[in-house]
């Protein structure tokens, strides 16, 4: 089970930091962004281990039909093109990869028939071939901006550990708390900064720089394998001849060199902001008088600095338009089997630490089971190798940028760490996710926010400085901020426990146990909004008191309940803890193990218990600690106990609180729709929708209440009341909702999600048939439109006159009939306006035509001084003569024509009059024994 945290109500600290002149800037947060959630035609399958055994499982890509009728028949079924195995066949270590069920998985491409994956998610009937069938899911990195950091930059040398001329702007490392903080017009005192909010690592130092031997595979972008920074440190496959084209090592990988691109799956690296950001943080090279300080970077003697193994899943996009914002800057890989592949790829070839700041899209509601079994296996078999320094893997994730408490996915994962985001004053960045499945938190920077952090010299302040991509052959730094930037930080802390540690008989859940107690004697509390009250994990992370020695033998305090602080709400119960001695080294946390159903053991039977860690290490001083157990069911019955851990881990035993006590009940708010919202809302086109929502506590609880923002709504929020309007045009075709969420001040949560289905609908058009029309002068036409019009519902369409350019006609529109009369010799153009019943406006020009006569519509210009143009009527068809004559009869011009060769919308036949005296002239026009004639004068 995940940990879960939550910290005793202890009076705030006060804190003083000195000020500095400073001009702030305040910035609208950076937009988080995602990309497509699930991939349109793959799925992953976990086949059974009977239809695996029938057939040749040790091919990477199965010839279909694979000549098992059972699983052909399945594959049929589901529309299955090509079958590929999720973890490539893995050379040397195949056996452990089939030892834990690896094999078993395949990536299937199905045909791009409408609704086939759902086909094939929803395909039960086949328990005896599959055991898992899901949706593959596409990994994304949350929206970043790189700020480049000047060459120029200067150090203070006299607080330097080494001679990186970059340090002075590694807060996270260093914090003297003098960045950011100033005094505002109004005369308060902005605290951006708070010293030592940092990782302490320069007393971590004293013990360890990191050692080679430590290998984290970093899971993310392409690594710049060639900066000055990171080169000395990146990871080197001994076994693998570079470019020869051939597995050397037999792990499943050719020319896998210094890891392995899954983007594209080869052995070459492509360099990315992200990637190297990440790695510089980690084990950027430390006293090479070159850019930054790595958490695990060395100090340049030999054999020092862990070592940077790539294992890419994004890679820049070349064709990236910053203006475009269906443009995404990096590309992930096109399926999860990638994915899940990078990190095996990582246990099996010797990583002890798995660096991953990435995730899935906050819509996804459970981790992958593809993801979760690579998880899995690199918690057990990562240090396999011989003279490893850690038996087992850790795992580490970004707990993402939502703003959220909701789980997000893999971080939510019970058996990882999730690292959440902090700023130079100890508060929560407010990007930064938070929730009880978060483990702990880091430094991951902030831009300038609610007058906070603010640039100077036009760079970020308080924003994470690490190693960038090279251009030109000059290697780059820069600024980045995330969750993404925090949880390399725990990954550097972890190699320098494992440098120090490190042994055969040193493990991963040792490790796991210093990460988590390896952290500042300070509450949160004092420094944070109350929402993330219980939200940040065990603390803040300290990379000396992880590297710290401590007593391994002490035993856990005995805790014991105090009835009397006992009180009950409607969705929480306050208990009263204490214990027989209160030392950050007996008693460093208490776990509260919570349940419907009256407790005897916790050691077994978990599928119905919960608990919650709660952090006393910081406050030794109180003997008696109020505990809030929250997100309960109202009006329930709950039974307690309590252990105690100590700092090395060791438990009391289980202490039952006697009896039990019952939330009190507690209705949520109501939310009234104005509308029947029980069935979907069909949309089209540019519709629009207007909603007003009520909220009523009948209980008069105080509420809050909250809209999904989406694209395609407007919101006017009042005390007790919300608009919303719909805007069709807005929303994608298919499936579309938001939900209102309203709480009251007890906790009690209802939701109401309105649901809308968008329908394809195409913007009214007239057919071709209608847009030129002929007419004599002082004739007049009816057209009905209703058969010319292009629409779903081309009855609904209404249709008006825009405008009309040149009079020679007209015109008017009533009940879908057009009225005209041909009032000049010549042409026209009338806009019509068409308007369906969805909004939808087209506008299409019709060109009525005045003409002289029924064969020649129209002689332009009729005094010409070069060409002259002849319109010719519709009428006119296949062979014509045209012929001119001077005013004394004589001909001047005469040619033959095919009519049907003209543009048919024009139908102009061209005459140059250059050669032509000045004078009067017939134009005689012979079609089908028909003659037609007009005149012109030749200035």
């Amino acid at each position: 089970m995940k940990q879960y945290f939550i910290y005793a109500s202890l009076a705030l600290l006060c804190w003083s930091c000195q000020d500095s002149t400073i001009i702030n800037e305040n910035e609208t947060p950076h937009s988080v962004s995602s990309t497509k959630q699930i991939e349109d035609n793959i799925i992953n399958v976990k086949f059974t281990k009977e239809i695996i055994s029938q057939i040749d499982n040790n091919r990477n890509q199965l010839t279909l039909p694979t000549g098992n009728a059972q699983l052909d028949n399945y594959l049929s079924s589901i529309g299955a093109e090509k079958v590929t195995r999720t973890f490539p066949y893995a050379g040397k270590y195949e056996a452990t990869q089939k030892e834990e069920g690896l094999n078993l998985w395949y990536t299937i491409t199905l045909n791009h028939t409408k609704n086939a994956v759902t086909r094939a998610l929803n395909n039960n009937k086949n328990s005896n071939i599959t055991q898992v069938v899901e949706p593959v899911y596409i990994p994304i990195l949350e929206n970043y901006t790189t700020v480049e950091v000047s060459k120029n930059t200067t150090r203070t040398i006299s607080d330097s550990p080494f001679d990186d001329p970059y340090w002075s702007l590694q807060w996270n490392l260093h914090n003297k708390g003098n960045i950011g903080n100033y005094t505002d017009t109004e005369g308060k005192k902005i605290i951006s900064s708070i010293k030592d909010a940092d990782i302490n690592v320069i007393n971590a130092w004293q013990q360890t720089k990191g050692n080679p031997n430590v290998i984290v595979a970093v899971v993310d972008g392409g690594v710049d394998i060639e900066h000055e920074d990171l080169k000395d440190n990146i990871w080197v496959n001994d076994g693998e001849i570079p470019n020869n084209g051939i597995d050397d090592d037999n792990n499943g990988y050719i020319d896998d060199v210094n890891g392995y691109n899954f983007v594209d799956y080869n052995g070459t690296i492509i360099p990315q902001d992200h990637g190297t950001h990440v790695a510089g943080t980690i084990a950027a090279k430390n006293n090479n008088n070159k850019g930054i300080c790595g958490i695990a970077g060395g100090d340049e003697t030999p054999n020092s600095g862990a070592r940077i193994m790539v294992c890419q899943i994004f890679k820049p996009n070349p064709k990236y338009n910053p203006n475009n914002p269906k443009s995404i800057k990096d590309i992930p890989t096109r399926s999860a089997n990638a994915t899940a592949a990078a990190i095996v790829y990582g246990a099996n070839n010797g990583a002890l630490i798995s660096q991953n700041s990435w995730g899935y899209d906050s819509d996804v509601e459970e981790e992958p089971q593809v993801i979760h079994d690579a998880i899995d296996y690199f918690i057990k078999h990562a240090g396999s190798k011989p003279n490893s320094l850690m038996k087992g893997g850790i795992v580490f994730f970004a707990a993402g940028n939502s703003s959220s408490e909701k789980k997000e996915y893999p971080g939510a994962n019970e058996d990882v760490i999730a690292v959440a985001s902090a700023t130079p004053n100890y508060s929560a960045a407010w990007y930064s996710n938070y929730g009880n499945w978060v483990d702990i938190i880091a430094p991951g920077g902030s831009s300038p926010y609610n007058n906070y952090f603010p640039f100077q010299k036009e760079k970020p302040t308080s924003e994470i400085l690490s190693t960038l991509p090279s251009k030109d052959n000059v290697s780059k730094y820069g600024y980045l901020q995330g969750t993404s930037m925090a949880c390399p930080h725990m990954s550097g802390i972890a190699a320098l426990a494992i440098s120090k540690f490190g042994s055969s008989t040193f493990t991963a859940e040792e490790l796991k146990q210093r990460i988590l107690s390896g952290v500042k004697p300070i509450d949160l509390r004092n420094y944070n909004e109350s929402k993330y009250t219980n939200k940040l994990g065990i603390g803040y992370a300290d990379a000396a008191l992880t590297l710290e020695e401590y007593e391994m033998n002490t035993l856990a305090s005995i805790p014991q309940f105090v009835p009397s602080e006992t009180q009950s709400g409607c969705t929480s119960i306050q208990l009263g803890i204490t214990s027989s001695s209160v030392t950050k080294d007996n008693t460093f946390r208490y776990r509260i193990y919570y349940s419907t159903q009256p407790l005897v053991s916790v050691d077994n039977n978990t599928d119905n218990i919960s608990y919650r860690d709660i952090p006393v290490y910081y406050n030794t001083g109180n003997n008696k600690l109020k505990v809030i157990i929250d997100e309960l069911q109202p009006g329930t019955k709950y039974y307690f106990a309590v252990k105690t851990f100590a700092r090395n881990g060791k438990a009391s035993n289980l202490v039952i609180y006697n009896g039990s006590i019952q939330t009190l009940v507690n209705t949520a708010p109501e939310i009234i729709a104005d509308k029947n919202v029980s069935q979907p809302f069909k949309v089209a086109g540019k519709d629009t929708l207007h909603f007003t929502f009520k909220i009523i506590d009948k209980e008069n609880h105080a509420f809050t209440y909250e809209i999904s923002k989406k694209p395609f709504i407007d919101i006017e929020s009042k005390k007790e009341e919300a608009s919303v309007i719909v805007w069709g045009e807005k929303m994608s075709e298919g499936n579309n909702s938001f939900i209102i969420t309203a709480k009251d001040e007890l906790g009690a949560l209802r939701t109401l999600e309105i649901f809308f289905v968008k329908e394809k609908d195409n913007a009214p058009n007239l057919s071709t048939f209608i847009r030129n029309i002929y007419l004599e002068k002082g004739e007049e036409k009816t057209i009905p439109l209703t058969s010319f019009i292009i629409d779903e519902d081309p009855k609904s369409v209404k249709l008006d006159i825009k405008n009309q350019l040149y009079n020679s006609v007209k015109a008017s529109i009533k009940d879908h009939i057009l009225t005209i009369k041909g009032e000049q010799l010549g042409e026209s153009t009338l806009s019509l306006l068409l308007t369906d019943k969805h909004n939808q406006t087209s506008s299409i020009d019709i060109t009525p035509y005045v003409y002289m006569n029924k064969g020649i519509l129209s002689l332009f210009p009729t005094i010409a001084h070069k060409n002259v143009y002849i319109k010719l009527s519709n009428k006119i068809q296949d062979n014509v003569k045209i012929e001119i004559r001077n005013s004394a009869n004589k001909m001047v011009f005469e040619q033959n024509y095919n009519a049907s060769a003209l543009n048919s919308s024009k139908n102009i036949l061209h005459i140059n009059t250059t050669s032509f005296m000045p004078g009067r002239y017939q134009v005689v026009l012979k079609a089908k024994n028909q003659q037609y004639q007009e005149y012109f004068f030749k200035q």
